[in-house]
């Protein structure tokens, strides 16, 4: 898997995740956010819970969810793989699941993309040694070009923090 980085549309400060050994680039003009005014009462609490970072563009109204699993091992991601729409879309949320596998420096990735028309999720399990780092870009279907382009560069910013 290839990726165009352009790497102007980066923020200049990566995230890092010290217990996965990663460190990725939030698209530029994305702001650190705090999940309170983000996510309804209730689900904010449980949700940000297990986030490490959460980035949100005010113009877009476009998100990065970061969450580190420092101790997990691959085998819930493969029974996740095996039936994507029985885990993502037992209720009909979605119009459209799809998943692909690929590696990339050195990293081995699922990637799942949900679609309706309100929302396109990618989703990217990031496996590495230990653990999983999940990031989840959510965008609004017919974002511009650029939103596209800077997610794909923040996707293929992602490094190894021991290399």
């Amino acid at each position: 898997m290839s990726f165009h980085v352009d790497s102007s549309l980066l923020s200049a400060l990566p995230y890092l995740s010290e217990s996965s050994g990663i460190g990725i680039y939030p698209p530029a003009g994305w702001l650190s956010a705090d999940s309170s005014h983000l996510f309804p009462q209730g689900i904010n609490e449980q949700l940000y819970r297990e986030m490490k970072a959460v980035f949100y563009s005010p113009e877009t109204e476009c998100m990065l969810l970061i969450q580190d699993f420092p101790l997990a091992d691959t085998t819930l991601v493969k029974q996740i793989t095996e039936n994507p729409a029985a885990w993502y879309n037992a209720d009909s949320t979605w119009t459209s699941v799809m998943s692909d596998t690929f590696t990339y420096k050195g990293f081995n990735i699922q990637q799942f993309v949900l679609q309706n028309p309100q929302l396109v999720v990618f989703k990217l399990f990031v496996l590495s040694q230990p653990g999983i780092t999940e990031l989840n870009y959510l965008v609004q279907p017919g974002v511009g070009p650029e939103t596209m382009k800077s997610v794909e560069s923040s996707i293929g910013s992602i490094y190894s923090l021991t290399n």
